[in-house]
């Protein structure tokens, strides 16, 4: 007995020690992922004398698979969101990936245009049905590779739950369809330089990213083709040179966290939408007071709307998906500007920001880096190497706002960033001073 109970406890001592080992070793190769990444970024700028472009693609209006009156820009092109990871492809031993994308990739049909009962409900899916999400379209034949069996087995969960909507369903143009599209098989390939061994939530439907690129200190200009922070544009690209305030002391990109589906009240993987523009007036008081839980550190409060997708699509552009801000510390919640119904369907769209200044400014907001690692994250700078931030690191004044009137904007420059050193490292161009990290 006395043996046995031995043997408990040095297991109780060990196992602490052996957990910790393992963490240790996944946070070291997550490092190496960003490592790669930020070669791959200066391999890309080598050969075209520039980054990749953060948001970008093609454009074009098709007729919309859902509904056949419907004209969409998503049909026909991507819509101009295809994320910085997609021209970087051939720098990260994803060439045949790359090849893929830029050839014209034929109909996922293989049932000689039969309607497809997907959601298993005896109706044919091009058929409309009402669903939480109001009136929905799915009007596809799915024909999909085995490995990508695991799509097919989403979609139809996706299409039972009423959050399937109309789709682009093939033939599909050079460089791919809406990032969004399931049924285009590039886009359910999962890179596994993309994903941190430590966050161990499985890729479902369109594959996943633990990585995202910067785009400054400023969320209003997220998503945006004049944004002066960060090292992203939408439609533009930034050089070596644009990054004035030194290649070592400007982020590239850093971890986000990814959510499993089914943590809503999680910061990590979560962003909270309906938010008003006030966010950028104060941080801290109109978005982290307004949508935590006290009672649960790290978790959203049961009184927001929350959409689970942080890292959701590699492919996507929109910053929710593979961007962060450098506002709030890492590891804080996000929040979003606008998309006040995720059932209308606003945010999934991201319509244009006909008016940037009004509530209605879709796309803004602030959105927060953050890993499963404990205490912090992972960045690369741009000058490639790889940096451990802590989450406690000096980020200002929370309270600190930061203009969204488009007359200042324009008039004035906005300087040095408002949140301390997390801020400044978010900036390329303020001429803020960096130490200590």
């Amino acid at each position: 007995m006395s043996v046995i109970a031995l043997i408990a406890v040095l297991v109780s001592l060990l196992l602490p020690a052996i957990q910790q080992s393992r963490e240790r070793a996944r946070q070291v190769q997550c490092s190496g992922n960003l490592a790669n990444l930020g070669l791959a970024m200066h391999n890309y700028h080598a050969v075209h004398r520039s980054f990749p472009i953060a948001r970008g693609g093609t454009d074009g209006v098709g007729k919309s698979g859902g509904d056949p009156a419907v004209e969409s820009p998503f049909v026909e092109s991507n819509g101009g969101r295809l994320s910085t990871f997609v021209p970087l492809l051939p720098y990260l031993d994803q060439a045949p990936l790359w090849k893929a994308i830029r050839t014209e990739q034929p109909d996922p049909s293989v049932l000689d245009g039969a309607d497809f009962d997907l959601d298993g409900n005896g109706v044919a899916d091009g058929d409309e049905y009402d669903s939480d999400f109001g009136p929905m379209y799915v009007t596809y034949a799915y024909s999909l590779s085995d490995h990508d069996e695991r799509v097919l087995t989403w979609a139809k969960e996706e299409a039972a739950d009423g959050e399937v909507s109309g789709r682009a369903g093939g033939p599909f143009p050079p460089f791919g369809p809406f990032p969004g599209e399931f049924t285009y098989e590039p886009w359910t390939i999962q890179i596994p330089s993309l994903l941190c061994p430590s966050d161990g939530n499985s890729a479902q439907g369109i594959a996943d990213t633990n990585y995202a690129i910067n785009w400054g200190d400023h969320g209003y200009y997220n998503g945006r083709p004049d944004n002066p922070r960060g090292v992203a544009e939408a439609g533009g690209v930034v050089t070596l040179q644009d990054i004035e305030d030194g290649l070592g002391n400007t982020l590239l990109m850093a971890e986000i966290g990814r959510a499993d589906g089914y943590g809503y009240d999680s910061f990590s993987g979560s962003v909270t939408i309906g938010l008003p523009l006030s966010i950028h007036d104060d941080p801290q008081m109109n978005c982290v007071e307004v949508v935590r839980d006290v009672a649960n550190p790290g978790s959203y409060s049961d009184a927001v709307a929350t959409l689970t997708i942080r890292g959701d699509r590699w492919t996507d552009g929109a910053v929710p998906f593979t961007g962060f801000n450098t506002i709030l510390p890492p590891n804080s919640p996000s929040c979003l500007v606008g998309g006040t119904s995720a059932k209308e369907g606003t945010f999934e769209y991201d319509p244009p920001q006909i008016d940037p200044g009004s509530d209605d400014a879709v796309g803004s907001g602030i959105l927060s880096a953050g890993s499963h690692h404990l205490g912090g994250v992972n960045v690369v700078l741009a000058d490639g190497s790889v940096r451990w931030i802590n989450e406690e690191i000096d980020a200002g004044d929370p309270h600190a706002g930061l203009s969204t009137a488009p007359q200042t904007l324009a008039s004035e420059p906005l300087g040095e960033s408002p949140y301390g050193l997390w801020g400044a490292l978010g900036t390329r161009a303020a001429g803020e001073l960096t130490s200590g990290y």
